[in-house]
């Protein structure tokens, strides 16, 4: 299994048993501060650079993330929010953008791993409001590996790569 929030579920549908903890590995040479940027990302002058990535489904949590933004945005105008991934969300996530005329709010949809990548690098801080059902939080360890400041929900998967909070 890959987390111990992992093994608690394995536990609870197939019993106790022996479990080996294998947590995910991060291609370190891949995820690293150095490396190209998403330059266009910057080019509108806003400072701060807020990344929400994932897929765009309720358990997620982007709509919490948006309204983060929200607050964020009224005290710090120069900071935009990139929404980068897809779901059954996203749609509904781009209707309250709209119909709250939040501003600097962009959509990037799904990104190739090379962007993906650079996306990880360019940004200042990465949220990541997820709700539940995490094993491990793979994409938050990609980004601090990549140097990028995050904020995490308190949920066992990502308590387990962040190392409960600490550095």
């Amino acid at each position: 299994v890959t987390s111990e929030a992992i093994k608690r579920v394995a536990e609870s549908r197939y019993g106790k048993r022996e479990y080996k903890l294998l947590p995910n590995g991060i291609d370190v040479d891949s995820f690293s501060p150095q490396g190209p940027l998403i330059e266009e990302w910057k080019e509108d002058g806003k400072e701060i650079v807020l990344i929400a990535m994932g897929r765009i489904e309720k358990r997620k949590g982007v709509v919490y993330g948006l309204e983060a933004y929200k607050i964020i945005k009224a005290r710090r105008p120069n900071t935009k929010l990139m929404i980068v991934g897809d779901g059954p969300e996203k749609k509904s996530i781009e209707e309250k953008v709209s119909r709250e005329r939040i501003e600097d709010v962009h959509f990037t949809g799904r990104l190739s791993r090379a962007e993906y990548e650079m996306a990880l690098r360019t940004a200042d801080v990465g949220i990541y409001p997820a709700i539940g059902g995490e094993g491990w939080g793979i994409v938050v360890g990609e980004g601090l590996a990549s140097g990028l400041l995050s904020v995490v929900s308190n949920i066992s998967g990502y308590d387990e790569v962040t190392e409960r909070g600490q550095p």
